[in-house]
């Protein structure tokens, strides 16, 4: 074993976990940044977690070594620890999880019953990674240390990443979900380094993120350690004892020995349901799957067995659900595979590109008047013939930093969409990465897919997202100013399914529409397309920059209602229940009878308080309830609408302060 160079106390034992005191002169910083997990439903859940948990180990790939492998473990209430083995390791955080009771999702009563009874847990490794690289002591920006460093960012940073341009995420947040699982807020890692200071060493650390508390008379910061300490600063360390964290790996089922890598146990998590994870893993990332970059291995004590999500074997899995009449819910997913699958098979070949078809922009504008006829009667005969057709769109990206711009593209995946006669959200793939939240113009009778890879063009659009990864806004900090140009092509982007499909099949004003109607099955909005698609104006449907929140009439003068980017704002000066009722506009009807959850979920919507105090007490279909807890100005923005369609929202006190 490579000699230990850091750890400063000989330990025989597992430590007790510790929490610095709160010092004097110090802002007290509460982090929130998980918060809005405990919010979610069953399946709102799973997708934060698989999303945040499997972006970090795929960041974190030995791509020479052949795909990531990653192992999920849930226990179940079959193979749950007794309190005499979980206590050993968790029992010392009790009292400080007591200390913050009210904070937790766990009922005074039920967490003196937590005290005794059995703990279920999961555990999540990756195989063929790096692990946590970087020296563990490294704290001090100063000193150059802490860059590149991934133990340091993982453990003791907020909101900073050591993540470079061409991976998926660099926001430094998507930690908290392993924390937010846990219904003690706590979690183990144990990683093995690749390379650096550490590397071949076995290093296991803790960490649980609770309030700012006071227990026995003595206040205490929000972050405690399962650690080592070095006394004169209380820098937590890891263990390295290898008797220790061999005994840990024993207990906790981590098959991890020697390998690099990471792996993370999450105690008493009671709320990741695996059959959720299982179709969220293949909702999410079938791409990868399909790659063959990444394969996931599922182990539920409970359901009697292991699974495999392979290149080899995915297609297979999936088709024993196609047609189950007991799971619906895998329609839209089993589209989404089958047109992934179809995609993977071109091997990077593509029917149309446009680059030298007649395709021009001026400031990232369309102009497709170039694209003749025989393109456009190639795309429908592919179309007719095969049911999909791949369309490879060029782009330029200019940094201002740089001198010149760069050529890129994206691909656009059109295909009839099959057993439905409704109109179908577009997906987008960065990375294969997707873009869960983004909403866009709705082709009728269609599917399409955008897919963008490598390049200037997926570093625009990652610098557009936001914490989730769901959406691409040009208001984020690190696009602003950073392109030229760069709203409009982030717009260009974002309006391609629509814009291409109009281009290819014919525009409302042009083309014969019988045509293709043996293609496209009818619109279920005949008006004009579903909530506002059609509407009249330039370009159809849109939203006019600036234009308010349409409010109806008869709405409570105690509620404000204000426009923001993809979203609205609410702000109320007194307590109370308020709920909100929101759909996008249509051009005949009454909008809200009209929603459909192809439009948006509220499950899927931000809520962050932006002033005084609330909480979410209702997420369901287009409704929300939110819980007003200060008389003060409470201000609240709620966002993850598509900012290109005309916003209602209607709003109403429900009842005094909740008790």
């Amino acid at each position: 074993m490579v000699p230990s160079r850091f750890v400063t106390v000989a330990s025989t034992k597992f430590p007790d976990w510790w929490f610095p005191r709160q010092l004097p002169g110090v802002k007290a910083n509460e982090n929130t940044n998980g918060e809005h997990f405990s919010d979610l439903n069953v399946s709102g859940k799973a997708q934060a977690f698989i999303r945040e948990a499997f972006q970090n180990s795929i960041d974190g790939a030995e791509t020479e070594n052949g795909p990531v492998k990653i192992r999920l473990y849930f226990s179940g209430q079959r193979e749950a620890l007794s309190a005499s083995v979980w206590r050993k390791y968790f029992g010392s955080l009790l009292d400080h999880a007591e200390a913050c009771i009210k904070d937790l999702s766990i009922s005074l009563e039920d967490f003196r019953e937590l005290r005794t009874g059995k703990c279920k847990f999961v555990v999540l490794e990756d195989f063929g990674t790096f692990g946590l690289t970087g020296a563990p002591d490294a704290w001090d920006l100063a000193s150059g240390a802490t860059d590149e460093n991934h133990f340091y960012h993982f453990y003791r940073t907020v909101g900073r990443s050591a993540k470079l341009g061409g991976q998926l995420g660099a926001w430094g947040i998507g930690k908290f979900v392993f924390l937010m699982a846990s219904q003690l807020r706590a979690m183990v890692g144990f990683t093995v380094p690749a390379s650096g200071p550490s590397a071949g060493q076995k290093l296991m650390m803790g960490q649980a993120t609770l309030r700012y508390h006071v227990l026995n008379g003595v206040s205490y910061i929000n972050d405690g350690w399962f650690a080592n300490a070095r006394s004169t600063d209380e820098l937590a360390l890891p263990l390295d004892k290898e008797s220790l964290v061999n005994e840990f790996c024993s207990d906790w089922k981590i098959k991890r020995s020697d390998e690099p890598g990471f792996s993370v146990l999450i105690p008493f998590a009671d709320e990741l349901d695996p059959y959720e994870i299982l179709k969220t893993i293949i909702d999410e990332y079938s791409g990868k799957i399909l790659e063959g970059t990444l394969e996931v291995s599922l182990e539920d004590a409970d359901g009697g067995g292991e699974q495999i999500l392979a290149k080899e074997t995915l297609l297979e899995f999936v088709e024993a659900y196609r047609g189950d009449p007991e799971r619906t819910d895998w329609a839209e997913i089993i589209r989404k595979v089958d047109a992934l699958s179809w995609y993977h098979s071109l091997a990077g070949k593509v029917d149309i590109s446009l680059s030298n078809k007649g395709l021009a922009f001026k400031k990232g504008e369309w102009d497709l008047g170039g694209i003749g006829d025989d393109v456009k009667s190639q795309a429908r005969d592919l179309l007719e013939e095969r049911g999909r057709v791949c369309v490879r769109v060029p782009v330029m990206i200019h940094k201002t930093s740089e001198g010149k711009e760069k050529p890129s593209h994206f691909d656009l995946v059109i295909g009839r969409a099959e057993g439905t006669k409704r109109s179908i959200a577009p997906e987008f793939f960065r990375k294969w990465l997707r873009i869960s939240g983004q909403r866009a113009g709705r082709p009728n009778g269609l599917e399409t897919y955008v897919m963008v890879h490598d390049g200037p063009l997926n570093e625009l659009l990652r610098d557009a997202e936001g914490p989730a990864h769901t959406q691409w806004s040009p208001t984020r900090d690190r696009f602003k100013g950073r392109y030229k140009h760069g709203k409009e092509w982030l717009n260009f982007v974002k309006s391609a399914p629509s814009q291409v499909v109009n281009c290819l099949f014919g525009t409302e004003g042009d083309r014969d529409t019988t045509a293709l109607v043996d293609m496209f099955p009818k619109s279920p909005d005949a008006d004009g397309g579903r909530n506002g698609e059609g509407k009249s104006g330039t370009k159809g449907t849109g939203k006019t920059p600036g234009k308010p929140v349409d409010i109806p009439d008869g709405s409570d003068p105690r509620i404000e209602l204000s426009p923001a980017e993809d979203g609205f704002h609410l702000a109320v000066d007194e307590s109370g229940v308020v709920a909100l009722e929101m759909a996008f506009d249509v051009s005949r009807g009454n909008p809200f009878s009209k929603w459909h959850s192809v439009d948006f979920r509220a499950e899927d919507l931000t809520v962050s308080v932006m002033e005084g105090s609330a909480r979410v007490l209702v997420r369901s279909g287009n409704q929300l309830e939110v819980e007003i807890l200060s008389d003060e100005r409470t201000k609240i923005l709620i966002s993850g609408f598509d900012d290109e369609r005309d916003l209602r929202v209607r709003a109403s006190w429900v009842r005094g302060v909740a008790s």
